[in-house]
């Protein structure tokens, strides 16, 4: 099982009202992470890195990204915006004082801009799924889980008419975000963004047809390029907490996208198109920063398309009329991912790459080169990882300096993530209160735990706590009062002696998030004579985690995958492992004191066993009592007559 986190609290004695946070999640410990993913993106004659560019356009576009210091913009490695600058009218969502941000789009689209491509200078398409937290927001201004959570936005099926840039069909997007400054939201995506399509056609080079499809476009992505029914276009991108295994969390972003088959040239609606590109199984690209030494790796794989242990995942057809022809190429698995690709250049007409390696992020570069690119970013300390890589990517003419025609990419793919060292430590509110402020001598008084602090303090969280148990300890901060531990509820064992007790629950059940707080007691008495000062009182609670169900957002597969990841593995979400989280959310109380005295007869406050004040009040008493046996001594009897 996995045990989310120590949760600390702190109480002076003996304060009248909850202990809070010292840092809230995750403290000073900045993160961020995001991934993209686009299933085809053209640009049509850029005239240098900053543009302008004529044309831009990404059909089945997915972005996520979180920022626990604020989201910025975040360009993708095109220039086209995965996370909108902050502040800027024309994202149906703001991502401004969010920390969490996804997105799916079926079509971004541009023309004449510079570079990068933001939602301002797009052209006016159908509003994507767009979802930020916290506070949560949805860009279909529906209904939010929760402050802390949106909940899946799910766009239906729609078709996008934007001839002659972009015809799209059976398009669907989905967006969710979770993010609460008090916790950590595991067991769920951070942010999610997705789109889905079964047609998108790019660049029409002949007449639009009375549908809205296009008559002759220059790129088509569909499941029926030879009238066959095929893949369809998918693109999620994801990013999310995983476990360290020690108590401390990393963070991943990843992306995963299927493709339709690809059609190049096919301006003559009455022949096949010249070219057709199929990309088979799913492709898997995930950046992870753990925070610790060698923990940080950026992954790209193929899985399936079938129990092959080396299947075809790339065929390519030219000239061809049906799916039985024979291709001109065909890539197998084995053959993927080398130190430059399969390339096939004729610089400056051409340039082509498939299956390249993840390499490093290359932005402002309209047409990397794998051959020249620098190794993904995977820092030896584990606190960063980044890279991107593309299926298949074309350049029909390179001048370089970023002046290029017809650039085309098939699965783009890029992925950043940032972590303190050490990794990300997770807090637990916890509340403590006191029944009395202040004390005397001979008083008695009561310590009130709540776990969690209140019903919503774990909003995001997105498993069961399936059993906690927790240890209370008292000492000093100042002085030398003296108190007793009379008794505690829920099981508590009391063992030591003042100042130095232990309060040990070993078993307080379970908790499913959302519900009132588990409530404990501890109940202690003053003596009747004490010495003024303070007294300190700890909690740490230690919860495990089980049956984590990815917040609604993430199922079937979808979800074994993911728990898989983020190290929350086992049936039905139940994790195995012994896997710690920190020990935070120390809450205190600066007092108030114990007053010093004799039960009946108070002494002032001062942190001290005595005063001055005292010793007098003491001595004089003495005196005065002394003073008394001696004069009743001295008295001369009576004499009889």
């Amino acid at each position: 099982m996995l045990a989310l986190g120590a949760l600390s609290g702190a109480l002076f004695a003996f304060g009248g009202t909850a202990a809070q946070a010292q840092n809230e999640f995750p403290g000073p410990a900045a993160f961020s992470g995001y991934s993209n993913g686009s299933n085809v993106h053209v640009d049509a004659i850029n005239a240098g890195t900053t543009g302008p560019r004529v044309a831009d356009v990404e059909t089945t576009f997915s972005g996520s990204a979180a920022n626990s210091g604020g989201l910025k913009e975040v360009p993708n490695e095109m220039g086209v915006d995965v996370v909108p600058a902050p502040g800027t009218k024309s994202p149906s969502v703001d991502p401004a004082g969010k920390q969490a941000y996804g997105k799916g789009s079926a079509v971004e689209a541009g023309l004449g801009n510079n570079i990068p491509v933001s939602d301002t200078n797009q052209i006016p398409l159908p509003t994507p799924a767009e979802a930020a937290a916290a506070p949560a927001t949805r860009s279909d201004g529906g209904k939010v889980t929760n402050s802390s959570v949106t909940g899946l936005i799910d766009n239906p099926l729609v078709t996008v008419p934007a001839d002659p840039v972009a015809f799209v069909k059976a398009a669907s997007t989905q967006a969710a975000a979770a993010y609460n400054p008090k916790t950590c939201p595991i067991g769920q995506p951070l942010s999610y963004g997705r789109s889905h399509t079964a047609t998108a056609q790019l660049l029409d080079a002949g007449t639009g047809n009375s549908d809205g499809s296009m008559g002759g476009p220059v790129v088509s992505a569909q499941s029926s390029a030879f009238g066959d029914n095929r893949s369809e276009n998918d693109s999620r991108s994801f990013t999310y907490l995983v476990s360290n295994g020690d108590g401390t969390y990393g963070v991943a972003s990843e992306t995963h996208q299927t493709f339709a088959p690809i059609s190049l040239l096919g301006v003559d609606p009455t022949a096949p198109p010249p070219v057709v590109i199929e990309v088979l199984g799913e492709w898997v690209f995930r950046a992870v920063a753990t925070g610790k030494p060698g923990g940080a790796s950026v992954s790209y794989n193929v899985i399936g398309p079938s129990a092959d242990p080396d299947p075809v995942v790339v065929r390519i057809w030219l000239g061809a009329t049906k799916f039985t022809d024979l291709p001109a190429i065909e890539i197998k698995r084995s053959q993927l991912f080398t130190d430059t690709g399969i390339n096939v250049p004729a610089a400056p007409l051409l340039d082509l790459t498939i299956g390249e390696k993840a390499r490093a992020l290359q932005p402002g570069v309209t047409v990397p080169k794998q051959a020249s690119a620098a190794p993904a970013l995977q820092a030896a300390d584990g606190t960063k990882a980044a890279g991107a890589a593309d299926v298949v990517r074309l350049a029909a003419l390179d001048a370089g300096g970023g002046v290029s025609l017809a650039g085309l990419r098939v699965g783009h793919s890029e992925a950043s993530v940032s972590v303190p060292s050490g990794g990300i430590k997770c807090t637990f509110p916890v509340s403590k209160v006191a029944d009395k402020d202040p004390v005397g001598a001979g008083d008695n008084f009561t310590w009130t735990i709540s776990i969690p602090s209140d019903s919503h303090a774990l909003d995001g969280l997105a498993c069961d706590i399936v059993s906690m148990s927790a240890v209370d300890k008292t000492s000093l901060v100042s002085g030398n009062p003296s108190f007793t531990l009379t008794s505690a509820d829920n099981g508590g064992v009391i063992s030591g002696s003042a100042p130095n007790y232990t309060i040990t629950f070993p078993s307080l059940g379970s908790y499913k998030n959302g519900d009132p707080p588990k409530v404990v007691h501890v109940n202690g008495h003053i003596a009747n004579s004490t010495a003024a000062g303070q007294i300190l009182d700890k909690v740490d609670v230690t919860a495990t985690l089980g049956n984590c169900n990815g917040g609604g957002v993430l199922t079937g597969d979808a979800l074994a995958t993911f728990l898989g990841a983020a190290k929350l593995v086992g049936t039905g979400g139940s994790v195995s492992g012994s896997n710690v989280a920190s020990i935070l959310g120390t809450g205190t109380l600066t007092g108030p004191t114990v007053n010093g005295g004799v039960l009946g007869v108070k002494l002032p406050a001062t942190g001290g066993p005595t005063t001055e004040l005292g010793i007098f009040a003491l001595v004089a008493m003495g005196l005065g009592y002394t003073a008394y046996r001696i004069t009743r001594k001295a008295a001369p009897a009576k004499s009889e007559q």
